[in-house]
């Protein structure tokens, strides 16, 4: 309701009109007596309801009180308050609405002293507002001097406002006044001390704002881009400054602020992902390294991501890549070796049974191809595979190889035995010298795991150990075999190709160069081999096995054979 005359007619009419009420006229009498310039009837019959008209303006703290007082803590009706009154109910609705949470939880012994209590806080709260709005001013003027541009619409709509009256907003930090873009002389200071508080007030706003401008652009001069000014206007509310006050200051719409300040908090909180990720990274490769007993990091990317996505860690792959060539995580590409066990032909010559045939399959001997053969060449008829490096049960099929590492004070020749059926390396043996014995010894041990019926393949390249008299005499005879013998083909390693992946792995994974392993000694070489195969064996996570360890995977088959 507005304040001073009463749907267009002064409060003078009004009180007349209800004075010729009471005086016994009618509406009609009323409204001819006020003149043909005066209320309707519908007009007068309206202010006879509402009653008398105070003399206070609508909008008085000390009106407020009273009525806010009487509705809260009496049985006093908006109704009958704003008829004895003269005040709008929803006015009356609207001052409870916003005060009565002043009195509502504190006890008064009169209401007069609820309605002071109302009036002091309502008193106290518009000179806080009027405060903040001198503030916007003062900052605006600050800008302007700044050189930072202020939208006119706020400009004029403050200075008429508040005019050139400056509060200054409480709790500035004074280190924030770093930067005065123009000193003040002596001579201009003025002598009136209040006139003098303003000019200090303007000069304190005027170096916030320009210490937020060279914090931002490294020096006080425009133009300021839109992001720029949203940094500015944290500086700003660090400072001291409301964020009303810092936008107006700066000249930045809200909308726009809010935008760059989300866009600054996403970038904030991809930065600190990141950095969780990196760390996480960086403590899973060293980790693996350390209980490998490499020299160097051993996952690649993929590993790596799976393994996060195991731990909870969303992450892209491509980051994962990224971050992990950032911090030189990546595993070394080392050069191959030289060495060949190949000493020529002899008669002793198997028949390659992990090979497929021009017919398209595999030889008979081979037994039934695994399932992952099957199932490959069943979804991709136009890549089938060319050999069949799997099989569904332990023990089934094995492949084995001879690799040279040069020591500090000589060579070591390492002999592994490898199940296709996980990949797990069920016997070892290493040795100075790439003898017969190396391979024959392996080949017991790796076959003293196994069941006693068992007759597994064992697959290896044609190396002159695997065509000796004591490898053949290891496989048994014609009617009690102990082993199926199968070899690869002449000058193709591709044939061979589990055991030669097994050797470039582990070579990789504990010597980054070529020339690592010359740095230690034959003994030291043997045990870290050693470590490594152990922790290859039950801790290392493969691709191929769904990222899981051969521990694991060993695991769970024994769990679903005993529930078949």
């Amino acid at each position: 309701m507005n304040e001073g005359p009463v749907m267009g007619y002064s409060k003078a009419i009004r009180r007349r009109a209800l004075e010729l009420f009471d005086q016994g006229c009618d509406e009609n009498e009323v409204a001819r007596l006020l003149g043909p310039n005066g209320p309707s009837a519908t007009t007068v019959r309206r202010w006879r309801i509402q009653g008398v008209v105070t003399d206070q303006r609508i909008g008085d703290p000390k009106l407020i009180g009273f009525v806010v007082s009487r509705m809260v803590l009496t049985d006093a009706t908006a109704t009958a308050l704003g008829r004895r009154l003269g005040i709008n109910p929803s006015t009356i609705y609207c001052w409870v609405r916003n005060t009565r949470h002043m009195i509502e939880n504190s006890q008064f012994d009169d209401i007069d002293e609820a309605a002071r209590v109302i009036m002091e806080t309502v008193v106290r709260d518009r000179k806080d507002n009027n405060e903040r709005r001198r503030d916007a001013y003062a900052a605006q003027r600050a800008a302007r001097t700044a050189g930072v541009r202020v939208p006119a619409d706020v400009e004029v709509a403050a200075a008429q406002e508040i005019g050139d009256d400056i509060v200054v907003p409480e709790g500035v930090a004074p280190a924030m006044y770093g930067v005065v873009s123009q000193p003040l002389a002596v001579d201009d200071l003025p002598d009136d001390p209040e006139e003098l508080r303003k000019l200090l007030i303007e000069e304190r706003n005027l170096r916030a704002t320009a210490e937020a401008m060279v914090v931002v652009l490294g020096k006080g001069e425009p133009p300021v881009k839109t992001p720029e000014k949203a940094t500015m206007v944290n500086l700003l509310r660090e400072a001291g400054f409301t964020a009303v006050l810092a936008r107006r200051c700066v000249g930045i719409a809200e909308s726009t602020y809010f935008w760059f300040n989300a866009q600054a908090d996403n970038r904030a909180q991809r930065h600190k992902r990141r950095g969780q990720l990196v760390e996480a990274i960086r403590t899973l490769c060293t980790t693996a390294t350390q209980e490998a007993g490499a020299c160097g990091a051993i996952y690649g990317y993929r590993v790596v991501h799976q393994i996060l996505r195991s731990q909870g860690l969303r992450a892209n792959e491509k980051l994962v890549r990224e971050i992990m060539a950032e911090e030189n995580l990546q595993p070394v590409q080392r050069r191959k070796g030289v060495y060949s066990s190949y000493e020529g032909e002899n008669q002793h010559c198997p028949e390659n049974l992990i090979l497929v045939g021009d017919d398209g399959q595999l030889p008979p001997r081979w037994g039934q191809p695994s399932t992952h053969f099957t199932t490959h060449n069943a979804t991709y008829p136009d890549a089938p595979l060319q050999h069949d490096f799997h099989a569904d049960h332990p023990g089934q099929r094995l492949v084995t190889d001879i690799s040279e590492f040069k020591a500090k004070d000589g060579k070591l020749y390492l002999s592994p035995l490898v199940d296709l059926f996980d990949g797990m390396v069920i016997s070892a043996t290493a040795g100075c010298h790439p003898t017969t014995e190396l391979a024959v010894v392996m080949l017991e041990e790796g076959l003293a795991t196994l069941e006693e019926k068992s007759c597994p393949i064992v697959h290896t390249d044609r190396g002159g150990q695997y065509r000796s008299q004591a490898w053949c005499n290891a496989a048994g005879d014609k009617d009690t075999p102990r082993f199926i013998p199968s070899m690869s083909r002449k000058a193709t390693s591709g044939d061979n190709a589990v055991a030669e992946g097994f050797f470039g792995m582990l070579k990789r994974d504990l010597f980054p160069t070529a020339r690592a392993c010359e740095n230690y000694t034959i003994a030291e070489l043997i045990r870290k081999i050693d470590q490594y195969i152990d922790w290859y064996n039950n801790r290392r996570v493969k691709a191929g096995l769904g990222y899981k360890t051969i521990k694991q995977n060993r695991e769970e088959y024994s769990r679903q054979t005993q529930a078949a």
